[in-house]
């Protein structure tokens, strides 16, 4: 794949490739319920506003992933092909996993192969288990990948259709496996994927990617296109509106927001996109709890389908968050797409590379003023977790009365002598 001459060019929003011509645009949050307990699943609200500025034709103005990650496409043009000359031993074995899938894509080999075979699969597990299979996990250089362990079909499944599920020989890990169900020579673990405040926000990704030693922690949700049976439906993300009625905390927040016309602005009201918005900046906080070098950094998250990618990002430290106006497409007319794997691949490893934060710092999502606001601040900084067994149940509400026995038995009397009377 001849990288260098694309990585030089300078963007313009013109198709040198999806590293160029995706733009991040900033959103900025005008009301959530992040003080409440409430989980992913269902009950998360976000109001959100696009910051960033309209160029024309309902484009924005926005950073490309290479300008975001312009460390890495520093060592990549400055290696030019030679591999061995990258000194630090994270970077290069990090570069070598993307030549050595890059190597399988050229030669047909399973990740393409079977990466084709899920486009028109409409289960998650099956979707769940190819892109862990042979998109995460193989462009990981360092860590491990695994999947939630609740998203298995409990009854007899098909091996065609669903992973199977087998007995791991590693006691330290949970016992589950799942495979590939195409090639069946692909692996990986399926484990606890909670996080959250677990008396707040809070619930379960679809995919966890976890950095060597606890370094980061980045999150991928999956949307599943559900179409129609003569194939007119909308994607489910299009279909699927947010439970709480949006309207009334639009009202109780008073803010107008304006629907805009591209992909993102279509996409902010539907309840797998607020899910997933919600979880990159949750996550954002854990991998800075984690690893609190990262602070500066903006912390990926992904939003796949299996026909698309969104690569989503949120600065702690400056409470940013940048989105994907449009979605990288994982496949072109020659098959699987070499800049699709390419943006993931940055994504996964974007640690091992020099990535400070480059854009507009005065755009803050103001999601953490929300915090701050209901006092909550702290506990997203300090209690956030993963791995949980279980979220706490929302405190009941009190009440200042109290309750006199003796009066409920004098009441409870009364009602008898009542019923008695009413009897004769």
């Amino acid at each position: 794949m001849k990288m260098n001459p694309l990585l030089k060019q300078k963007r313009q929003r013109v198709p040198y490739g999806d590293v160029w011509d995706k733009p991040f645009i900033y959103l900025g949050v005008t009301y959530c319920n992040a003080n409440l307990n409430k989980s992913f699943s269902k009950n998360v609200i976000l109001a959100l506003d696009i910051l960033s500025e309209k160029l024309q034709d309902n484009l924005y103005v926005g950073d490309s992933l290479c300008d975001i990650y312009q460390g890495t496409s520093a060592v990549l043009m400055n290696a030019n092909g030679d591999i061995k000359s990258i000194v630090d031993v994270r970077q290069r074995k990090a570069v070598e996993s993307l030549v050595e899938f890059v190597k399988n894509l050229d030669d047909g080999r399973k990740h393409a192969q079977c990466l084709l075979e899920m486009v028109n699969k409409k289960d998650e597990a099956t979707i769940q288990a190819v892109l862990a299979c042979h998109l995460f996990s193989p462009l990981l250089s360092e860590g491990k990948v695994f999947v939630d362990r609740t998203n298995r079909n409990p009854r007899k499944n098909s091996s065609e259709t669903f992973p199977t599920v087998g007995t791991s020989t590693d006691s330290n890990d949970d016992p589950l496996k799942v495979e590939c169900p195409f090639c069946k020579k692909a692996n990986i673990k399926a484990d606890n994927t909670n996080f959250g405040c677990v008396d707040m926000w809070h619930g379960r990704a679809d995919i966890v990617v976890k950095g060597d030693n606890g370094s980061m922690q980045e999150i991928i949700k999956i949307a599943v296109d559900e179409d129609d049976e003569e194939g007119q439906g909308e994607p489910a993300s299009k279909k699927a509106k947010i439970d709480e009625d949006i309207d009334l905390w639009y009202s109780l927040a008073e803010v107008k927001t304006e629907i805009e016309g591209s992909v993102t602005s279509d996409l902010r009201e539907t309840q797998d996109y607020v899910q997933a918005i919600s979880q990159t900046i949750l996550n954002s906080f854990l991998a800075v709890k984690l690893n609190k070098g990262l602070g500066s950094h903006l912390i990926p998250s992904f939003f796949v389908s299996p026909k698309y990618i969104y690569i989503n990002f949120y600065n702690v430290e400056k409470d940013i968050l940048l989105v994907q106006d449009h979605p990288i497409k994982i496949f072109d007319k020659d098959g699987v797409n070499y800049w699709a794997i390419l943006s993931v691949w940055m994504a996964l490893n974007f640690e091992k590379f020099p990535c400070e934060f480059q854009g507009d710092a005065s755009k803050k999502s103001g999601f953490q003023n929300w915090l701050q606001k209901h006092g909550v601040l702290e506990k997203y900084k300090n209690e956030i977790t993963c791995k949980y067994t279980a979220a706490r149940k929302p405190a009941q509400e009190k009440t200042n009365s109290t309750v006199n026995p003796m009066r409920v038995a004098e009441l409870f009397r009364k009602l008898i002598e009542g019923e008695n009377k009413d009897s004769t």
